[in-house]
């Protein structure tokens, strides 16, 4: 057995609700299907970008989980999965980030970064 196939990937269905899963044949086919992008906004110079990592990120319940022995396998069921970044000048290096449980928080996370952006926009202008 290999560590990969202790890693649960999350995806989401038809409903937009989070799914575990180790079928790496499902998991492919998620990483190329568009609805991975949650929402990208261009404002001027700078991209607003949500995505489904489909990795768990919430590491403080995963090492809760492997210190106290506790099934350590399975699949957590409120896992951070969803995460809106803001990029500048076509730079990969991030000015903002946040990560979300739900793909109605990453829907919210998303409209306050874009809020973010035009109030800085605004500002800037004055």
């Amino acid at each position: 057995m290999t560590i990969l196939s202790n890693i649960w990937h999350y995806i989401l269905d038809e409903n937009n609700n989070i799914i575990p899963t180790k079928d790496y044949e499902v998991i492919g086919k998620f990483y190329e299907d568009k609805r991975r992008i949650i929402r990208r906004t261009y404002i001027r110079n700078k991209r607003i970008s949500t995505v489904m990592l489909c990795l768990d990120h919430d590491y403080e319940w995963e090492m809760s989980e492997l210190i106290s022995g506790r099934n350590q396998y399975a699949p957590n069921p409120h896992p951070i999965v969803f995460e809106t970044m803001i990029f500048a000048d076509g730079v990969w290096s991030d000015i903002y980030g946040d990560r979300y449980r739900t793909y109605k928080e990453a829907l919210a996370g998303h409209r306050e970064a874009v809020r973010m952006v035009i109030k800085e926009f605004r500002e800037n202008k004055e």
